[in-house]
């Protein structure tokens, strides 16, 4: 019997670098320990030396979002404008349909998707800027909270290879970052994704904006992006699986994964107003706050 280490290595920012500059280094070509999954052995995980010598690394936000080129107030992630296309509507639907002569639930989100074309996208000319800088890692965006996928994949129609851009941007990306020595990872932000399009964030039984319930009835493929609605375990399964296919896929040196909310029945309002209004209780496990141990699952093949 063969056995396939499967390890994600989540990570990552260069504040985190320099926080762990004095830190033991394990060195790149030391046997990897195993750990039993527990929070107290996945703790002691030295960080890696080409980690701990990095300092300098490059993390991308890129999707369809990028082509809608407008924000309110000019500032803020473009990553998050999709969401408030509906959440705003009296502010951007006006820009919608002067842009596009259409608002929702005519023409949406979903529909921006076909003009994300990357059509001018040259990896290699990144990759080699990049490594000019001197960076030692490249993140890209797999998937943010929109539902996009960035990779060829088999679990949802709405990625780059059969839509938009035609090709595969995490796989090309990570050839053109590996050829140059630096080390490669997709961010995968999914678990946020069932409150992004819904009307209240954090709640295990959400329900969609009407007009995207709209758009949902006209166009039924467009659940598979905007859906599912349920925090629940066909939502986790599929999160899971998804996260499998870019480590199967891609084999990246590490992972990045977003901070985890707490779902709750009331999106946290009970402990809102007892904290005073404050924001939305949440689990930190932002990768972008420390460096989280590596975990390793072995699993018998044939």
């Amino acid at each position: 019997m063969n056995r396939h280490v499967f390890h994600l290595l989540c990570s990552l920012s260069i504040l985190t670098a320099a926080f762990n500059a004095g830190a033991p280094a394990l060195a790149d070509e030391s046997p990897t320990p195993r750990y039993d999954g527990s929070w107290e052995s996945l703790q002691k995980m030295p960080v890696p030396a080409w980690f701990d010598d990095g300092k300098i690394g490059i993390f991308i936000h890129w999707g369809p979002y990028s082509v809608i080129g407008y924000k309110k107030g000019g500032a803020g992630y473009a990553e998050h404008t999709p969401k408030r296309l509906y959440d705003e509507s009296d502010h951007y639907y006006p820009y919608m349909k002067e842009r596009w002569g259409a608002t929702p639930p005519e023409f949406g989100y979903k529909d921006i998707i076909p003009e994300f074309q990357a059509e001018n996208w040259e990896p290699d000319q990144w990759a080699e800027l990049f490594a000019e800088v001197g960076a030692k890692y490249v993140v890209l965006t797999a998937e943010h909270h929109d539902g996009w996928a960035n990779w060829d994949s088999d679990l949802t129609p709405w990625n780059a290879v059969d839509m938009g851009p035609k090709r595969d941007l995490v796989g090309d990306l990570g050839k053109a970052v590996r050829k140059r020595g630096m080390k490669y990872a997709p961010s995968y932000h999914r678990e946020r994704h069932t409150g992004f399009f819904a009307l209240e964030k954090y709640v295990v039984d959400s329900e969609p904006h009407s007009d995207i319930a709209e758009e949902i009835k006209r166009v039924p493929e467009a659940a598979l992006l905007y859906g599912p609605f349920d925090h629940d375990k066909a939502f986790t399964d599929d999160y899971v699986a998804r996260w499998k296919e870019i480590q199967d896929k891609y084999h990246p040196d590490f992972l990045w994964v977003d901070d985890i909310p707490i779902f709750t029945r009331d999106g946290n309002k009970a402990c809102n107003r007892s904290r005073g209004g404050a924001t939305n209780l949440r689990i930190s496990l932002d990768t972008r706050i420390g460096f989280l141990p590596q975990y390793l699952h072995e699993q018998d093949t044939a």
